[in-house]
This record gives structure tokens, sequence and C-alpha cells, in this order.
């Protein structure tokens, strides 16, 4: 299989990983570069035409045939293999994450939302940590040990994105950092920060990468509509806020996060009209208003009659607090 260097051809399936601290995202809308990152091993894959990659790219896919790796790769930041996929190995990745891939041009039927808890970027960091030995036999030090490779991966992230640093970072990838920064913040429940890292790349997409807006305003609606839950102490003192289908009177009290979350899905809902996870979290956010049904733009309402059920097992109330059960601690209460 030869790499053409000027006519487009058929997209291949690549698998590309980033070796120690980095990362590298091939998709076939990525149309300007490719990214490295400063973060911990991930798997991405996506449909890639070799037209679209970086040099140093293009050459180590020079002449792969299915199944084949490449040779290690120097790209920014870090070190890429590559591997063209053969049809038998398709089915197993399938369901790869998605989360850091900046336009997903697969149509599926199922798929799962974006993850935001910035968990996969925790772990991978820790994963790719350095330990000490018998780390693992004191619970301090694997709690001491998780915080530090969060900490740095979050400091390596900064560093790259400052100029300070002499850096130089082509558009995508400094999208790329900006997104992964955000995750890391997410994770530590800094959900402003979090947020403003992805709107500095939601503000830079339309002109960099105008095939990234969608996901990121599915993104950044997900985003906003999990800060409206923590304001609102949802997690907390949840009541009848986490029973389905939530009755109007339990309407959140701060309603902004909320209304910018269906500001963001209906941008989405605009391009991807038929996207049935979005129309779900569409809903689910008029839902936090107190808005559904009538509230919900016909064209995207999910009817109460979908929820319909021929058996009544009643209204379940939340005994927990008067019990004293509603500890709430690393695990998420009891």
């Amino acid at each position: 299989m030869s790499c053409p260097t000027v006519r487009r051809v058929k997209a291949w399936r690549v698998a590309a990983a980033l070796i120690g601290a980095g990362l590298i995202s091939l998709s076939s809308a990525a149309a300007e570069d490719v990214p490295a990152r400063a973060l911990p091993l991930r798997l991405i894959v996506g449909d890639v035409d070799p037209a679209t990659l970086r040099e140093e790219l293009k050459s180590a896919l020079q002449g792969l045939e299915p199944g084949q790796i490449s040779q290690v790769v120097k790209v920014p930041d870090g070190f890429a293999i590559l591997k063209v996929l053969p049809k038998s190995e398709l089915s197993t990745l399938a369901e790869a994450d998605q989360t850091l891939r900046f336009a997903a041009s697969a149509i599926r039927t199922v798929r799962k939302a974006f993850d935001i808890s910035g968990l996969n970027e925790a772990d991978a960091a820790w994963a790719n940590l350095q330990k000490p030995p018998n780390w693992n036999q004191d619970i301090q030090m694997m709690c001491s040990t998780r915080l530090q490779a969060v900490a740095g991966a979050r400091e390596r992230t900064e560093q790259l994105l400052d100029p300070a640093t002499g850096k130089t970072l082509s558009s995508f990838d400094a999208m790329s950092a900006h997104v992964a920064l955000g995750q890391l913040h997410a994770y530590n429940n800094e959900m402003d920060e979090a947020i403003g890292q992805w709107q500095t790349v939601y503000q830079m997409a339309p002109t960099f990468l105008p095939n990234a807006v969608s996901y990121l305003d599915e993104l950044l609606g997900i985003a906003y509509l999990h800060k409206s839950e923590i304001e609102t102490d949802v997690y907390r003192k949840p009541g009848e806020r986490c029973l389905f289908p939530p009755r109007a009177s339990v309407a959140y009290t701060k309603p902004s996060n909320s209304e910018e979350a269906i500001r963001h899905f209906l941008k989405y809902l605009g391009e991807k009209p038929d996207d049935i996870e979005v129309k779900w979290l569409l809903n689910i956010a008029y839902m936090t208003l107190g808005k559904y049904p009538d509230g919900v733009p016909k064209e995207y309402l999910l009817p109460p009659s979908l929820f319909a059920s021929s058996e009544d097992i009643g209204r379940f109330v939340d005994r927990a607090p008067e019990a004293g059960l509603d500890n709430f601690s690393l695990a998420g209460g009891v």
C-alpha cells in the first residue's frame, strides 16, 4: 500500500498510540494537522486520509499493509506508533474512546456520550507514572502517587500551552492541549476552569477546525448540565430530583447553567437533528428547568408516552438523610 502525497485516496483505518507521555489522534476531519499531547497512553481509532497527515506520519505509513505496525515516529512532544487495522480488528475497536476525537465521522445508531469526568486522563497518568517499590502495599502512597500523576499531567499540559516556554504549537495541537487540560480540571471538580479551557477551543474551532464545532457544542452542553447539577447540590441532596421522570416542582433553583446547556444542545441538533443521544440530553436539560415537555422544541421532543408504563410501582422516597446514611465521601456515599 503506497502513501500518495498529492491526491486524496480512500481513507485507511488506522490506530495510533503514543509511547510514554503523549497522544496522537487521527481523523479524516483533521485536515490541518494531527496533534500530539503531553498526556498518557491512549488508543484512538479513525478513518484517515493519508493526504491529511503531517509528513512524519505520512512517511511512517508508507508501504504498510493491513495488520502491519510502523516504526516509532518522533512527533511534537512525544513518539507515535501507527498500525493499519485489518478488518478482523475493527469490530473489537468499534467502541474506542471518542472523548478527545474532534470529529467522529462514523454514523452509529447507539453511541456513548462524551465523558467529561477526566477519569480516563487521571487513570492513564497514574498508570504511566514511575512509582516507588511496593507503592501498592501502602494506601497513603497509592493516594499520593495518584495525586502526583494528575498534578504532573496538568503541569506538563500547562507548560505546553505557555508561550514563555518558547514552544510553538499548531492550532490543532493547541486546541488538543486545551481540551486535555479541561479534562484534568474536571477531574478535580473545577468545572469553571474546565469549561474555560473548552470555551477557548470553541472560539478557535470555527477558524482552525470547523468540523470540531458540533463536537464542542455537545461537550460544552454536557459540561454545563453537569455544572448545573453540582451547583444545585443534586449529588449530595438528590431528593426527588433524581427520580425519573422528575416533577416540574423539583426544577433547579439555579437555572443559568441548564439554560447554557440547552443553547449548546440546540446548536448541535441544528447540525445533526437525528442524534438521539443529544435529543435525550436536551430533554433532560429542560426537565431540570421544569419545562418538560411543553418547553421542548417539538422537533426534538421525546414525549412522555415513551416513558409510560402499564405498571405502577409507586413513588420511591429518599429516606437516607433521616436514617443517617447520606454520607458523601471518596466513593460518592453509601
